[in-house]
């Protein structure tokens, strides 16, 4: 006699880059909720991989867009400081580690100057608070988040994934 085994679709969710369009990602989420359709897996790049980590860790879709829509996100995004914090973002190192230029010998000879234009110190650090508690429940396992999530990235200065 055999035994057939019934093997559950899994749904993934791939999420893609693109700045505030990235909040389109939510709209999605929505949908499968409403429809009751369990999300197994997120991954994403750049504003699919925020939005998809954001959930991943426990935030519902409404938490999410109050977050992207208030005026810190706003500021932050913008590269905006609350003048109290200048210090602690703007302060260089006490050595000449902070200034730093690198040269590539390819078949030119070039230079390669910092490649972001918003300082994105004040908003690593708000998503460093509201993530540090539920990545160390998941001892820092991506896979043991309330969903699995994955980001892909690049080194888009070093040319390197």
């Amino acid at each position: 006699m055999a035994i057939n085994s019934v093997h559950a679709q899994k749904v993934g969710l791939v999420f893609s880059g693109g700045g505030v369009r990235g909040m389109a990602h939510l709209g999605v989420i929505k949908a499968l909720e409403e429809e009751k359709i369990p999300i197994d897996y997120i991954t994403g790049t750049s504003a699919g991989a925020l939005i998809g980590s954001l959930y991943a860790i426990g935030l519902t879709p409404k938490e999410i867009e109050r977050m992207m829509i208030s005026s810190d996100f706003i500021k932050w995004a913008g590269g905006v400081y609350d003048e109290e914090n200048i210090f602690y973002f703007l302060k260089n190192p006490n050595d000449p580690s902070w200034a730093s230029i690198k040269l590539m010998i390819d078949s030119i000879v070039k230079t390669q100057l910092p490649s972001n234009i918003v300082n994105p110190a004040e908003i690593d650090f708000s998503l460093m608070e509201t993530m540090a508690a539920p990545t160390a429940l998941a001892k820092y396992d991506f896979d043991s988040l309330l969903i699995p999530f994955r980001c892909v990235a690049a080194d888009i200065t070093a040319k390197n994934q």
